[in-house]
């Protein structure tokens, strides 16, 4: 890194509570979204396995 170049934890070292607070519920959203799109993908897989098996997800 060269001496123009700030780290993250540069970042957060500078960053008061509500700052550092804020950063930290940006990257959880950023997570989350990350965690429900796998979910998505997930889902929509499980519902083609059960229609190739000739059942529904919901059982039926």
């Amino acid at each position: 890194m060269n001496n123009d170049e700030i780290s993250v934890e540069e970042i957060l070292e500078e960053l008061d509570p509500l700052g550092r607070a804020l950063f930290d519920a940006a990257l959880g959203r950023v997570r989350l979204k990350r965690t429900q799109a796998q979910l998505q993908r997930a889902m929509e897989r499980i519902g083609e396995l059960e229609r190739q098996k000739g059942g529904t997800p919901d059982g039926d």
